[in-house]
């Protein structure tokens, strides 16, 4: 009878499923038997090589390496399960083995026996029987070298791009934990800069939620629809299109429909949720019905906060600390978009001081943009305000709603400067008056070690 070790590996041969395994937290260390140990470390390996990197051995190329060894998984068993399997197979055998050390240390150390009992304990919830969240040295940086060596050979690790080739660049596309923030003064385009995104995503054949409050679904959508034919979307809402872009309007209509694509963007509105319910909690309630791709937050000071805070500050953090848990459990990325103030234009630095509400953005979101409308250029400038572990000071954009959005070319810290003076000077939604009105201090308090600066 085929051991579940082998039964596992036979599995992951023939589905190709070796990334699902690893996902789930099965190590080397999760095999005990010489010809599972062998065989497990031999398909890793193949999978990490610089030149196989990816790959995963099949019935085939494992028929050559192993002649002996038949292919032996149960149809019925779904991989989760066999890792499973596997794992109790490996609580029983440590913990049994380290019972029986225990035995023997009783008969010669009491003392020493009783202090062993609570590190047995502790190893075995550790193991634990369900998929492993610990991460452990050993493990990490197999994974760091699997992944090298899967981006040095031209895979793609981002679960998508940015419509902006300079994002690609620098951020290697998003990733499964981004939680990216775009910020602007009012008429700044940032709800329209949210918008096109999500145009690109459902492009890219992506499925997006959407959260909206100030707009309503429908709004959404015909801005989406207007980005995607590039038309006008003041004609489209007027019923006054030209022939061509009436034409480009159907055809899209059309496209969607007939590819099936229709059900790739959900938009829910907060307006119509009950009072106070449009909460982070209920937002993971539909993130975990629809199981999108990405999630899109239009205006994520204007939800509801589970713990019904009264300041606005103390609101916007814990609603900000709750979407950036959902972000890590759920492993969605999330873009969102936020009121910034003016007060910023006093410096001559892009700090996180000009976040409306509350500085507990910048040290939960991965990437923070200021949006700064160039209204004589038809352009917007997107100002890096903060983004871990890349520099970038920011780059410039078309901002022609609907019609284009393109990459338009860099930014140079003056120019940034410029712009942030030429837009505006506090008022009464500012940080700095949000904070003299709850009593605290003008002085900004973003993390400057953690989220950075752009220098002047």
């Amino acid at each position: 009878m085929a051991s579940k070790e082998l039964q596992l590996i036979s599995r992951i041969i023939n589905g190709g499923e070796l990334n699902k395994a690893l996902e789930w937290g099965i190590t080397v260390s999760d095999f005990r038997t010489i010809e599972g140990i062998a065989m497990y470390n031999h398909v890793l390996g193949y999978y990490s090589h610089a030149e196989s990197a990816g790959s995963v051995m099949g019935p085939q190329m494992s028929a050559q390496l192993f002649p002996t060894f038949a292919r032996c998984d149960d149809p019925g068993m779904t991989l989760e399960a066999l890792c499973a399997e596997v794992r109790k197979e490996r609580l029983a055998i440590e913990g049994l083995n380290g019972v029986e050390a225990l035995r023997l240390k009783f008969q010669v150390d009491p003392v020493g026996g009783i202090a062993d009992t609570g590190l047995l304990h502790t190893k075995m919830q550790n193991i634990g029987i369900g998929k492993n969240t610990d991460v452990f040295a050993n493990d990490a940086f197999n994974s760091t070298r699997v992944t090298y060596y899967m981006k040095q050979n031209g895979f793609d690790m981002s679960c998508g791009k940015w419509p902006w080739e300079i994002m690609n660049e620098t951020h290697g596309g998003f990733k499964d934990d981004d939680y990216i923030v775009f910020y602007g003064r009012p008429k700044s385009k940032k709800s329209w800069v949210l918008t096109a995104l999500i145009a690109h995503l459902f492009e890219a054949d992506k499925r997006i939620l959407v959260y909206t409050k100030e707009m309503s679904p429908q709004n959404v959508f015909d801005r989406v629809i207007a980005c995607m034919a590039k038309i006008s979307y003041e004609k489209l809402r007027a019923g006054k299109l030209n022939p061509v872009d009436e034409e480009n309007f159907n055809f899209m209509i059309d496209m969607v429909h007939d590819s099936g694509m229709g059900q790739n963007i959900i938009c829910l509105s907060g307006q119509d949720a009950p009072t106070g319910g449009d909460t982070v909690q209920w937002l993971t309630s539909k993130v975990d019905r629809y199981n999108p791709d990405f999630i899109c937050v239009d205006g994520l000071y204007l939800m509801s906060d589970v713990e019904k805070a009264k300041k606005d500050n103390e609101r916007v953090r814990n609603i900000s600390r709750a979407l950036r848990q959902m972000v890590l459990s759920r492993r969605k990325p999330l873009i969102a978009t936020l009121q910034a103030n003016r007060g910023a234009a006093k410096h001559e630095e892009a700090n996180l001081d000009e976040l409306a509400f509350s500085d507990a953005i910048g040290q939960d979101a991965t990437c923070i943009m200021r949006v700064i409308n160039e209204k004589e250029k038809n352009t917007c400038q997107l100002v890096m305000g903060g983004a871990r572990e890349y520099q970038l000071n920011g780059f410039r954009i078309n901002a022609d709603p609907a019609y284009d959005f393109s990459y338009y070319g860099p930014l140079s810290a003056k120019e940034i400067i410029e712009a942030e003076k030429a837009d505006g000077e506090p008022d009464d939604n500012s940080a700095a008056h949000v904070k003299k009105k709850n009593g605290a201090s003008d002085k900004p308090t973003a993390n400057k070690n953690v989220m950075g600066r752009i220098k002047t």
